[in-house]
Order: structure tokens, then sequence, then C-alpha cells
């Protein structure tokens, strides 16, 4: 195996990543000296004018930005965005439009004016992909909020397979045609989500007795339908709110120490149920920012639309203890996820913090970090820990001469640490979200190609599952360095 040609092939095909982060600036080092990286060994030595796509001079403002790769071009926005794409400042976060001050897109400095991190342009490679799994340990989830009910990823180990209206399993009906074999896809969809339930007799049964669907008894979201709630109601209870024994109970496990975890888990109470039953909701926006559903009205899209969500609640809030937050990096990695998104604090320095970092690198699972927002350079625990992926905040300010899209958010803490800065409003944690949804299309798109047989796997490394994976964390933390700007 050249490893060498391995990467660089990759580089070649995924030419996506190269405008993932196009408007990001690097404030932890020059290109050069995160370049030195691949000049330890011969087998990584490589041409680093294939990663500078900063321009030297300025098309007229009416052209979109080109970047290159070594064969090709990446095209322009995809043909089609979202209707939410400018909600909450979308656009300017994801896009690829230029400003139309002159005296910003005809500077290089300014990376000619280009808005945001040229996303909508990524989005012609890959969306995401429901296989897909970006984990958020923070302070729990709104089950009803419309832009992630259905995005929430459901453990199939700890449910048995869904029934249609009539009581039937997919393998019990009759004469009807599936697209695949999977017995928990019922819908016929490919998505395996709380839809697959929504007509289950069990789950509408249950419903019934607690007075409707848990999301039709809340005031806070226009949502009324079914929401992984109604499934730990029903799957994970062994009584009924009337006192009667439950027929559907069957105790379940898997991952390995953990009993009928449906959808994620709550280390805070220590029980199947990862709800934000205190409404802080910080969670709650992580999970919107990388993976919110397109077409949502009332919430922005996500970096990584298609990109399913596994909560995983370590706090009520996005300060935590180090050791809630090791157990739940543990559990994210057993549970199959892709990466790991964490916006948070912690009060406390423990080894086991360290050691569940160590092992998410082990499976190749990267983990998205906060540097926290206090408006300086001290660093933040866990992000400052080894093999983590530490972003900050840059944002638009157009009320300065010469208006920016580049200024460092005033929120954000900096330093040499920080990985990238990403574009967003709400400081760290927002940019933390949007990176965590970035590293989700790069996920999906190199397995794509893995499946494909146009990128071989990593060598020696295989996911919680037994399975190859497509990219080492450090493969993917150094996408996500080189192709970013420096400004």
């Amino acid at each position: 195996m050249n490893w060498n040609l391995r990467f660089r092939h990759f580089l070649k095909s995924v030419t996506v990543v190269i405008s993932l982060v196009a408007a990001a600036t690097l404030t932890s080092c020059s290109k050069g000296t995160i370049l030195s990286i691949f000049s330890v060994s011969p087998k990584w030595s490589v041409n680093t004018s294939f990663f500078d796509h900063r321009p030297n001079s300025c098309p007229t403002q009416s052209k979109i930005i080109p970047i290159h790769s070594k064969n090709s071009t990446v095209p322009g926005p995809v043909q089609s965005l979202p209707i939410n794409f400018s909600n909450g400042g979308g656009d300017w976060k994801l896009g690829s439009q230029r400003s139309t001050s002159s005296s910003v897109f005809s500077n290089p400095q300014e990376l000619c004016g280009v808005e945001g991190m040229s996303v909508d342009r990524a989005w012609n490679y890959s969306t995401g992909s429901n296989s897909t799994v970006i984990a958020v340990l923070d302070s729990g989830i709104e089950w009803c909020d419309p832009s992630i009910v259905s995005k929430i990823a459901i453990n199939t180990q700890a449910l048995p397979p869904p029934e249609n209206s009539n009581g039937l399993t997919k393998s019990e009906i009759k004469g009807a045609k599936f697209s695949n074999s999977d017995p928990y896809d019922l819908n016929n969809s490919g998505i395996i989500n709380v839809n697959q339930y929504a007509q289950d007799p069990r789950v509408v049964n249950v419903a019934r007795m607690n007075g409707g669907f848990f999301c039709s008894q809340q005031s806070k979201y226009n949502y009324t339908g079914i929401s992984p709630e109604d499934l730990i109601r029903t799957f994970s209870k062994p009584i009924y709110p009337n006192g009667m024994k439950n027929p559907n109970y069957v105790e379940m496990s898997g991952p390995e120490g953990f009993q009928d975890a449906i959808a994620g888990w709550n280390f805070v109470d220590n029980n199947n149920d990862p709800y934000d039953d205190v409404h802080y909701d910080h969670g709650t926006g992580e999970a919107e920012d990388s993976s919110g559903a397109p077409g949502n009205l009332s919430t922005e899209v996500g970096s990584c639309p298609s990109c399913m969500i596994l909560p995983v609640r370590v706090s009520d809030s996005f300060v935590a203890f180090a050791n809630n937050f090791a157990e739940g990096a543990y559990f994210a990695v057993d549970s199959g996820a892709n990466v790991i998104q964490e916006a948070l604090g912690t009060l406390d320095y423990t080894k086991g913090a360290q050691d569940a970092i160590n092992y998410a690198f082990k499976y190749g699972v990267p983990v998205v970090a906060s540097a926290a927002d206090e408006e300086t350079s001290h660093q933040n625990l866990p992000s400052s820990l080894d093999h983590t992926i530490v972003v900050n905040s840059i944002t638009k300010d157009t009320s300065f001469n010469p208006p920016s899209y580049l200024y460092i958010n005033s929120c954000t803490n900096y330093g040499p640490n920080i990985t990238a800065s990403a574009e967003s409003a709400s400081c760290s944690s927002e940019a933390t979200g949007k990176t965590a949804g970035i590293v989700g299309l790069v996920e999906s798109y190199a397995n794509l190609l893995l499946k494909q047989h146009k990128l071989s796997p990593y060598p020696g490394l295989k996911n919680i599952r037994g399975e190859n994976v497509a990219l080492s964390v450090n493969e993917v933390k150094q996408l996500v360095s080189m192709t970013a700007d420096d400004v």
C-alpha cells in the first residue's frame, strides 16, 4: 500500500473538501506549518500548491471564485438550495456568494468577498448520508423540534421491528414489494427513524393512554406527530401509566452495558431518555447547526442536512463534568457514531476524558470541539485534549469600514490550539456545530467512495463494528486544516 498515493487519490476525488471551509481561517498556524506534518516521511510528501486555493487576484464581482484541484474545478452552488437556506443567516454562513461591497469583493485578503464557507458548493457532491451519525454530546434534545425529530438515529438493537396499522411487520405483509429486506425499513424510505413506527398499533395505543403523542402535549414547537419519546414510552417502560403491565416491553441491550438505548442516552440521570427536560436547548441548537433538516421554515438548515443525530445528554447546560463527557464519548463510539460533536466546557480534567477521546481516535471517530466563549486565549477543556478538532468563530460585521465577513467573533476564544475558524453568529458553539456537519459531509463522501472502490480504506483501521474506515481522524483534521484559508 502506497499511503501517499492513497491519500493523494482521495484529495483528487473528494474535491468537495477543497470548498468545504473556503472562507474559514487557520488561526493555529500557517499552511506551511500544517503541511510540515507530511514531510516527516517520504510517504507523505505532497505538493503544497494542490491545497493553495486562496486567490492572488479577484475576478469581477459577478463571478464565483474558481476553486481548482489538479484535474477539475469545483462547481458553483448546488442548483436547488433548500427554502430555509437563508434562515438565521445561513446564506452568509454556508454560502459561496460574494459581498457587493467593492472594498471587499476586490480584495484577495478578504477572500474576494466570499461571505460563507461555500458549503452550498460542497452539496453538489454530498448533502450527507442517513448512514452518517453525528453524536451531539450536550444538554439533551427537544424531541419535538420539527427540524430534527425525523433526524434522530434510532437503535434497532433496542427495538422490535415496526408494524403497519394492521399490526403486521414487513416480513408478514403478503404481496408487498420492498426495495430492501431490512425489517426496520417498513415505509421503504431507506431511513431508519421514528417515522417507521408512525402507524404502529403498539405505539398508537400507548399514545392514547397518555392523551396523545408526546409532542401533541408540548406547546413549544408546532409539531404534534410521533417522536422518539413515544418509542421510549412504548417499548422501554415495563409498566403503563395506569399501573398495568406493558405487553410490548422486552428488555433489550446494546450497545454493551446499556439497556433500552432506543435513541441516545442520558448520563445526567443515567437513563435512556436524553430529553432536555430543563429546556436549556443548547444541545438542540447544536443538532440544528450540524444536521438540521432542509425545508423547515422555522429553523436554519444544517451543514450536513442528510446526516442523522445521536443525542447524548452529558449535562443540563453546556458546562459538564469531565467523566460525564467521557461516558458520552464512549457511548457514541460504541453506538456507531461517525462524528462526535461537543460544544462543552468541563469543570475538571480527568484521565478518563482523554482516554475516551483516544478511544474515538482508535476507531476513526473525529471529535469536533468548541474553543469556548470567554474572549480569551486560554484553552478550554475538553477541546484542549489530544486528538480533537478545535473550532472557534469568525463572523460578519458590515457596520465597520471596511465591512468584512472574516472578523473574529468578539465572544470566541482564540490561540495556537485552534484548528480552524467557522462562520457563525452564535460564537464557538454554533461554529462547532457547523464544522461537525462539514466533517459529516467529508465522512459521508469518503464512505461513498469507499463503497464504490474509488478509495481504499485506511490501513489497519476498523470501526467499532469491525468495518473498514475510509479516513483516519488525523486525515480528517488535516483536510479541515489544509482546505481552510489563511487570512
